[in-house]
C-alpha cells in the first residue's frame, strides 16, 4: 500500500473512494472549494448542493463519508442540518463552516460537529482537514466505532463542575491554572475544550495539547457554557450506569494523569502526558453512556477477576474502549500523538514506526500501573510490554516508574475504589 505524508497524518491510497458532500447557499464559495480540491477527484467522491434540503436528498441516494456544511443558510442553517444527518446517518462524519464565533453559534454547532472550520476557510486548511479525516476513517474502519460515536450527542460531564468553576471565577486574582486544575478534574469536559481549541473556528495558530492554553483562547465566559449546557453535556452521575461506576472511571483517569505527568522524562511533554492520561479511557466513557450494562460488567468482572479492562472487553466483543477514545480524538482534529497514545495504549508494539514513542512510553506504563495496582497484581510490571520499553529506551527505568506508582497518593485510592 502507498503512503505519503501529509500534515503529519499518512495518507493512504484508499480501500474504498471516500464520498464527501459540500453544502452552502453561496454558488461562488461552492465552485471555490470545487477548483481547490479539483486534484483529488481521484481519491474522492465529491458533491456540492447549494441547500439542506438538496444535501438531504443526496444522502437518500446514497450515504456519505463526510459531509461539511455552511452554518448560516435560509430555511435550514448548517446544525440543525448535521443534526438530521447525525439522528439518520450516524457514520457519517460532520464538520461545520462559519464565520461566526459567537457562543450562542458554537453551543448550537457542538452537539451535531466534530469539527468547527471557520469561514472562509484557507484551502490547505480545508483539503488536510478532509485528509486527515479520511485517513482516519480507513485508519479505525469499524461500523460500530463509528456508529456509536455518530448517534452520540455528548460527553458526560458531572455537574458540580460547572459550580466549581462559577465559585473560582468570581475570586479575586484567580488565575489561569486555577481553572485549568477544575476542568482537568472532568475528562469529558477536558476532551470538549481541547477539541474547540483545536479546531480552525477559533484560528488558533497551532494544535493545542493542554488545558491550561486551550482556555486561553476559549476565555471563562465560554468554558461556563460549556460546562452548563444540559443539550450539550450529559452527566454519567444521572445516566443508568450509576454513581459508582462514574467515580470509578474518573478516579482510574485521574490517577493515570497524575502517573504519566510524573512519568514524562521531559518537562516539556509532562503536560501533554497528562492530558493524555486524562483521556485515555475516554471510550470506556462513552460505553458507560451508550451501553451502560457492557461497561458496568467489563468493569465488574475486572474487578473480580483481577483482569485488565481491555482483556475482559475482548470477552464482551464490539469495538474496545481504546479504538472508541482515539476515533473520537482524531475525528475532533486533537494531536496525532495524543491520538496515537491513546489508540495503542493496550499494545505499543502495533504501533506504526512513525508514532512517537515518549507519549505512548509514558501512557502505556502509567495505565499499566495504575491498573494493576488498583487490581491488586502481585508483579504489576508483568502487564508492561517489555519489547516496546526497550524500543522506547525506559526499560531499566520501570522499577523506579513503579516506585513512584506505589508512593502516588492518588494510584493508592484508586487501588481501593
Amino acid at each position: 500500500m502507498t503512503l505519503k505524508f501529509i500534515a503529519g497524518w499518512p495518507l493512504r491510497v484508499l480501500k474504498n473512494m471516500k464520498r464527501i458532500l459540500f453544502v452552502d447557499d453561496e454558488v461562488q464559495i461552492l465552485e471555490s472549494i470545487r477548483d481547490n480540491l479539483r486534484k483529488l477527484r481521484g481519491l474522492w467522491e465529491m458533491v456540492f448542493v447549494d441547500s439542506a434540503k438538496a444535501a438531504l436528498a443526496e444522502l437518500e441516494k446514497k450515504p456519505f463519508d463526510i459531509v461539511v456544511s455552511d452554518m448560516q443558510m435560509p430555511v435550514t442553517d448548517g446544525a440543525t442540518l448535521l443534526g438530521a444527518i447525525r439522528e439518520k446517518y450516524p457514520r457519517t462524519v460532520r464538520l461545520i463552516l462559519s464565520g461566526q464565533a459567537d457562543r450562542d453559534t458554537i453551543l448550537r454547532a457542538i452537539p451535531v460537529t466534530h469539527q468547527f472550520l471557520s469561514k472562509p476557510c484557507e484551502p490547505t486548511v480545508l483539503r488536510e482537514t478532509l485528509e486527515r479525516v479520511c485517513t482516519l476513517l480507513e485508519l479505525v474502519n469499524d461500523d460500530a466505532i463509528r456508529a456509536m460515536l455518530g448517534e452520540l450527542r455528548a460527553l458526560p460531564s458531572l455537574p458540580q463542575t460547572y459550580i466549581e468553576l462559577t465559585d473560582a471565577i468570581r475570586r479575586v486574582g484567580v488565575s489561569r491554572s486555577d481553572i485549568a486544575a477544575i476542568v482537568e478534574r472532568d475528562p469529558p469536559l477536558a476532551a470538549k475544550v481541547l477539541q474547540l481549541a483545536n479546531s480552525a473556528f477559533f484560528g488558533t495558530p497551532r494544535q493545542t495539547s493542554t488545558v491550561r492554553d486551550a482556555i486561553a483562547y476559549l476565555g471563562v465566559d465560554l468554558l461556563k457554557s460549556l460546562a452548563l449546557a444540559a443539550d450539550v453535556f450529559f452527566s454519567l452521575e444521572h445516566a443508568k450506569t450509576g454513581r459508582a461506576l462514574a467515580d470509578t472511571l474518573q478516579q482510574r483517569a485521574v490517577s493515570v494523569a497524575r502517573l504519566a505527568k510524573r512519568l514524562a522524562p521531559d518537562p516539556k511533554l509532562a503536560d501533554l502526558a497528562f492530558t493524555t492520561g486524562l483521556l485515555h479511557n475516554l471510550g470506556m466513557m462513552l460505553l458507560a453512556l451508550k451501553v451502560p450494562e457492557r461497561a458496568q460488567r467489563i468493569v465488574s468482572t475486572a474487578a473480580e477477576t483481577g483482569k485488565p479492562w481491555h482483556v475482559v472487553e475482548t470477552v464482551e466483543g464490539g469495538p474496545g474502549y481504546a479504538a472508541l477514545g482515539a476515533y473520537l480524538l482524531g475525528a475532533w482534529g486533537l494531536p496525532l500523538e495524543l491520538v496515537e497514545a491513546v489508540a495503542y495504549q493496550h499494545f505499543p508494539s502495533d504501533a506504526p514506526q512513525r508514532c512517537a514513542l515518549e507519549p505512548l512510553a509514558t501512557i502505556h506504563v502509567a495505565k499499566t500501573l495504575v491498573e494493576s495496582i488498583c487490581t491488586g497484581e502481585s508483579d504489576p510490571l508483568a502487564g508492561v510490554d517489555k519489547g516496546f520499553a526497550a524500543r522506547a529506551g525506559i526499560l531499566e527505568k520501570l522499577p523506579s516508574y513503579l516506585s513512584i506508582a506505589r508512593d502516588d497518593a492518588l494510584c493508592a485510592e484508586g487501588a481501593r475504589a
